[in-house]
């Protein structure tokens, strides 16, 4: 099993392999639903390396799902800092935005994190449905298809490309081949 592995190699010496087995168990811990235990894993990492950017991306994600998007915002601004050619931080600074309901602040962190990887499918998704919040459905169809186009097997794209050919009275296109 996964985590019995992370749990061998989390007791290891070498500082990078550690550091990314405790992340992975913090993640799997909050698969699990005992964010106390991925709190805590991440927590630690940032104690000996506080500028960690996995570490970073990991607490505002886990402070997002608890609801506190302020925080997981600060976080995510530190993962940023920390790394500012890395989309990830510019990803989840734009979720932590979107849950705050500042759409533009959102938008420009996702296209952000688009400009530092283009194949990097999640942020399409998101300015789509910000699109799609807007009355843009063309443009939500325009990203939810560039999402496609980057992963064909993203499934959460395909929806939001119905979503928007439907909201658009585009009824045919939003069929199944």
């Amino acid at each position: 099993e996964a985590k019995v592995l992370y749990e061998e190699v989390a007791k290891g010496k070498e500082k990078t392999a550690v550091t990314t087995a405790k992340l992975r168990l913090a993640s799997l811990g909050l698969i699990e639903g005992d964010k106390k235990t991925a709190y805590e894993l991440i927590d630690g990492v940032l104690a000996k390396e506080p500028k960690n950017t996995q570490a970073l991306v990991a607490r505002a994600q886990l402070l997002l799902t608890d609801g506190k998007s302020s925080e997981a915002l600060a976080s995510a601004k530190a993962a940023i800092a920390a790394d500012p050619k890395a989309p990830m931080p510019q990803f989840v600074a734009g979720l932590c935005f979107k849950s705050l309901y500042q759409f533009e602040e959102a938008t420009a962190a996702f296209k952000t994190a688009l400009g530092l990887s283009s194949g990097f499918a999640p942020p399409n998704v998101e300015l789509g449905k910000l699109a799609i919040q807007a009355g843009q459905y063309q443009d939500a169809a325009k990203y939810a298809q560039a999402a496609i186009d980057q992963t064909p097997t993203y499934g959460e794209a395909y929806l939001l490309l119905a979503h928007a050919n439907v909201s658009s009275g585009n009824v045919a296109a939003a069929e199944a081949p």
